[in-house]
């Protein structure tokens, strides 16, 4: 199966905190934050998403990255 070449990036817009303290500001459980943040998820739910931005005070389109191929 072909993984997909966009991840969500959290690194900068956690600022120093860290991802426990992202899990309990969103609600949501801190391994699935973890998949996340480290890349090991195929998917992420829009209420997730959410979550996310809500708790980092920001726009889902700022979590979003696309990874570029080097050929």
């Amino acid at each position: 199966m072909q993984r997909s070449n966009v991840r969500i990036y959290l690194e900068t817009l956690l600022a120093g905190r860290s991802l426990y303290w992202l899990a309990k500001s969103s609600g949501i459980p801190y391994s699935t934050v973890h998949k996340i943040a480290s890349n090991k998820t195929d998917g992420i739910s829009f209420v997730v998403l959410e979550k996310l931005s809500d708790a980092l005070e920001c726009e889902p389109r700022d979590l979003i990255v696309k990874i570029l191929e080097k050929n």
